[in-house]
């Protein structure tokens, strides 16, 4: 059984990825390699997601509000003002991906007064709309567009999606090794600095230096390919309109 992570990648896995990798710091830079080590996790994730171009990846713990523009032949991606009429199509691609979707409002306009979008019909799912590819759930990917059963015009923003944005609820083990790995090689230059520095320190005995270095070179050559393998394997399906 295939093992799933609940949240992202901490410092604490990139320290232990380091350790793997016969590397430790002195007692004494512990508390600031742990500071910057949060900061590599943190682009590895930011890198993946834009990489994926879902964002968020790890779903969101609970629903969020969006509003889109219709998209179509008319305009595609918005009018020229909030009072145009844009649309025309069937399909709207969402910003990311779903992994689950509570309502679909359609036909929303705004209040005169503070903009702010009301009204509406509530569609209901397969009646008023299907979300796609439909086979989503059973390929353990999201939902990255949805398909009217009619022809969509609006002003902008008068499409809203309620519903949890992202990849997944969870992480899958191969995801989560592969943010840690793009960590590994975000602090790559830092790495060998504080190597040079003598601040970091090899734990394995009776190698040659020479042969330490193309150990390191390699192991982040490898890290490198499993954070851009899996970031590929990860991208949206996305369609052609």
């Amino acid at each position: 059984m295939s093992l799933t992570r609940t949240a992202y990648p901490t410092p604490s896995d990139f320290l232990m990825q380091l350790r793997a990798a016969k590397l430790s710091f002195r007692t004494d830079q512990q508390q600031a390699i742990e500071i910057l080590s949060q900061s590599y996790v943190q682009s590895a994730i930011d890198k993946f997601e834009q990489g994926t171009e879902f964002i968020p990846f790890l779903a969101e713990p609970t629903d969020s509000t969006v509003q889109y523009t219709p998209q179509g032949p008319e305009n595609r991606h918005g009018g020229p003002g909030i009072f145009a009429r844009n649309g025309g199509g069937t399909i709207l691609e969402f910003r990311g991906g779903y992994v689950s979707v509570t309502s679909v409002t359609v036909g929303m306009v705004p209040d005169p007064i503070t903009a702010a979008m009301q009204g509406g019909t509530n569609l209901v799912w397969r009646l008023g709309y299907q979300l796609c590819p439909e086979d989503a759930p059973d390929r353990k990917r999201p939902y990255e567009w949805i398909r009217f059963t009619s022809r969509q015009y609006g002003t902008i923003g008068s499409i809203q999606i309620v519903g949890r944005r992202g990849f997944s609820a969870t992480l899958r083990e191969d995801v989560y090794r592969a943010i840690v790995a793009g960590a590994m090689c975000e602090a790559e230059g830092e790495i060998r600095s504080i190597l040079n520095q003598g601040l970091l320190s090899w734990t394995e005995a009776g190698v040659t230096e020479r042969e330490r270095e193309d150990s390191l070179a390699a192991s982040f050559e490898a890290w490198g390919k499993l954070y851009r393998r899996t970031m590929k394997q990860c991208q949206r399906i996305g369609m052609n309109f």
